[in-house]
């Protein structure tokens, strides 16, 4: 089997060498291909002699060439995949860079990242959560090489198995491939730019009826650093309407970061009824920012003038790590049984210390620190079972699984004339503990009736939570009991071609951090905070799609509408020294949504893929309502010769975005890259790439509705990127795989923050 990369596809070649001097035969059978593509496999020769035993087939036949076309975007059953080791632009830019590209993905000029316009998504990496990618995803993806990642499923409708506990969309990052021999492989990347520095390899290898797989990723942006600047401007208005208060600042930030990333992967198949896996992942990360601000309040009630500037420094720090073991049973019947136990825990700080130089008032403190803490620690035990029947035309699944978490969220902070004069500030203390017990059961059918394909499920769950405000002595418990359906029918119009309409009910609760009232420093005004008195979310979506990526031309359409009750947003609170933004449960959104997506396979190795979404938010509370059009779009454009150049070029665009009180502007990005591969067999890639290379700086503007004024930010970023890869394939094999139990444990029912979609990300 060999394996050569290409602008749009992957070519297979299968060949069988004897001598076929005497003879030709006609062959037709039907293979399937990783990435969702159904091949039919032709020789077309003069005779074919049906008595010839199967042995002389073999020993006559000399060569066959089969050549197979794999696009880099394809869709079907509610999952979209994207192949990144198809891209030459994969070389040499980060994961972050590649997502702009995969379809339902949107990332803003803030670079918050979006599925079908909503933040409501879960990160896994090979099926399995890593809960640094949902807490801070923003950096991680940054530093993170795309020749990590062989491709990226978009999972839109996860199914009963996740839907209770889980969100309205998954991005599977797959770092896998295939194996089947003894040996190893490995690859090692170097990448060099101005926003990253990184270098990640990993190494697979089979040995007998072990294989293992370690990967590990460092990065960093200290030789160039982030840089931002922000205008802010918060008026506040008088019931009559007159100016109360006015608010201007001027900011400058710089941001580096240090990451670290590794994991582990065990299988061991003593036969073909049992396998055992074991599954160990750190991700580190340390952030530091230096933010300066020109500060000035004015208040016409009062007749006061406050001025100062300030200098802020600080630090951000991550740890995750996680720990799996699974086990499976197949039974003779082909019904299999696997137990999983999953261990995780995280630690997330932050340390600011601020330094003011007044201009008007002279104030009692001069220097203030604040430092915050989320803990999580999560445990969880499954068991599910899938019974296939009538040569796997029905499938019954069932499962049961139970989560316990132990959460802690710390905060304190302290001010004086000097920074050793500090003392603490008491009522700005914080220790909350959170309590979870999930206990939960599944069911679910799939039938396949001829071209037509029937799926539905039902899952209970029983949720216990109790919360605790140590210093206050305050808390509250809850227990809900929650039955979620979903359902899917599926039509093969042709093998390539296929009809969907789909239902799904999922359940999203708030996190540690969402739910600390510990209130984080302000910036331009805005000052950060959680909300203890949240609530479980609920979302339901109808969706009806068609897709079909069989010929030249392919593509999908989707046709879908989404209504969130209770949804989590961040609201803004006015004061008279600025804005409290925290999340809250506001009521209910209503979103229509049609997408698209296009694929044309131009001539011989050249292709372009087009991804497009149009929605209408309507956002409803009892104080405020929202509601308008979002679009946003993405094309990419390779070509590839024999010679093994690589060309590629992409971009995209959206419009503004709506919340309950934001509109955030439009954004845009485009970017090009070249790649050669070089040696007699393609192992060494070398590449160039650039990034929104004709601007210095993007600027964007945001603004929030309040309920007596307005707020208004400007603020610009130097976006621009330029940088260089070199990617290195070697080993005694060219693929190989980690197995997988059946099913493997995945914990996505903890709403995101949505203050921000990285609590590392502060200031501008």
């Amino acid at each position: 089997m060999k394996r050569s990369k290409s602008t749009h596809s992957t070519y297979r070649n299968i060949r069988f060498e004897r001598g076929m001097e005497n003879q030709s035969y006609n062959i037709i059978g039907r293979a399937s291909l990783k990435g969702g593509l159904a091949l039919t496999l032709t020789l077309l020769p003069a005779i074919m002699k049906a008595q010839e035993p199967a042995d002389s087939l073999y020993n006559n036949l000399e060569e066959i060439v089969v050549t197979a076309d794999i696009p880099v975007i394809t869709n079907h059953d509610g999952k979209v995949n994207y192949n990144v080791s198809e891209d030459p632009s994969s070389t040499g830019s980060t994961l972050l860079d590649m997502l702009r590209k995969v379809p339902l993905i949107t990332i803003d000029a803030d670079e918050n990242i979006k599925v079908n316009g909503n933040s409501d998504f879960k990160f896994l990496i090979n099926g399995k959560e890593e809960p640094a990618f949902n807490q801070n995803a923003k950096l991680i993806l940054k530093s993170m090489p795309a020749t990590s990642v062989e491709r990226i499923e978009v999972i839109t409708e996860p199914g009963s198995k996740y839907d209770a506990e889980g969100c309205s969309a998954l991005v599977n990052l797959i770092t896998e491939t295939s194996q089947r021999r003894d040996g190893y492989t490995a690859n090692l990347s170097l990448d060099l730019s101005k926003q990253i520095e990184s270098l990640s390899g990993l190494a697979r290898m089979k040995y007998g009826k072990i294989i293992a797989g370690v990967n590990a990723s460092v990065g960093t942006n200290i030789p160039f650093k982030n840089h931002s600047w922000a205008d802010n401007s918060i008026l506040l208005n008088n019931p009559d309407g007159t100016e109360a208060s006015i608010m201007k600042s001027h900011a400058k930030q710089i941001q580096d970061f240090n990451f670290a990333m590794a994991g582990l992967n065990l299988s061991y198949e003593p036969n073909d009824r049992n396998l055992f896996t074991i599954n160990v992942n750190y991700t580190g990360m340390g952030a530091d920012i230096d933010y300066k601000e020109d500060y000035l309040l004015k208040d016409f009630n009062m007749g006061t003038q406050t001025s100062y500037d300030r200098i802020l420094t600080g630090d951000v720090s991550v740890l995750n790590l996680s720990a799996g073991i699974n086990y499976q049973h197949t039974f003779a019947d082909h019904h299999i049984l696997s137990g999983a136990y999953l261990y995780s825990f995280g630690n997330q700080k932050m340390n600011l210390e601020n330094d003011f130089s007044y201009k008007l008032p002279l104030p009692s403190a001069l220097y203030s620190t604040q430092n915050s803490n989320n803990i999580t620690r999560e445990q969880t035990i499954q068991a599910d079972y899938s019974l296939p029947l009538s040569s796997d035309k029905h499938l019954f699944e069932a499962g049961a699984k139970g989560i316990f978490r132990n959460n802690t969220g710390f905060g304190n902070a302290s001010e004086g004339k000097t920074p050793e004069a500090q003392s603490e500030v008491m009522a700005s203390r914080v220790s909350l503990l959170q309590h979870q017990e999930i206990a939960s059961a599944y069911a679910s059918y799939t039938g396949h009736f001829g071209n037509l394909t029937a799926k539905g499920g039902l899952r209970f769950e029983h949720t216990e939570t109790r919360l605790r405000d140590r210093v206050k002595e305050n808390g509250y418990s809850s227990s809900l009991n929650d039955l979620v359906p979903s359902a899917s029918l599926s039509y093969s119009i042709s093998p390539l071609s296929q009809l969907r309409m789909s239902y799904q009910w999922s359940i999203n609760r708030p996190s540690i951090s969402e739910l600390n009232p510990f209130e984080a420093v302000s910036f331009g005004g805005i000052t950060q905070k959680g909300n203890p008195d949240l609530n479980s979310v609920d979302n339901h979506k109808v969706a009806v799609s068609y897709s079909n990526f069989g010929n030249v031309v392919g593509g999908s359409l989707t046709l879908q509408y989404t209504r969130t009750n209770g949804m989590i947003s961040a609201t803004y609170i006015s004061t008279p020294n600025g804005i409290i933004q925290m999340p809250m449960n506001i009521g209910h959104s209503d979103t229509p949504e049609l997408s698209a997506i296009f694929t044309w396979q131009i001539i011989n190795r050249m292709s372009i893929n087009f991804n497009g979404a149009v929605r209408y938010k309507d956002i409803r509370s009892n104080l405020n309502s929202n509601h308008g059009w979002e679009g946003n779009y993405g094309i990419n454009w390779s070509y590839s010769l024999p010679s093994g150049y690589n060309f590629n070029a992409y971009g995209g665009q959206g419009t503004k975005s709506i919340g309950l009180q934001t509109t955030s502007s439009e954004w845009h990005y485009y970017g090009i890259s070249v790649s050669k591969s070089l040696l007699a067999d393609r192992s060494l890639t070398l590449s160039l790439n650039a990034m929104n290379f004709f601007e210095g700086r993007q600027s964007y503007l945001n603004i929030i509705e309040l309920n007596q004024g307005e707020s208004r930010r400007n603020w610009s970023a130097s976006n621009w990127n330029v940088g260089v890869g070199i990617s290195w394939n070697f080993g005694s094999i060219k693929s190989l795989e980690e197995k997988h139990t059946h099913h493997e444990i995945l914990n996505d029912d903890v709403q995101k923050n949505s203050n921000s979609q990285g609590s590392s990300s502060i200031g501008i």
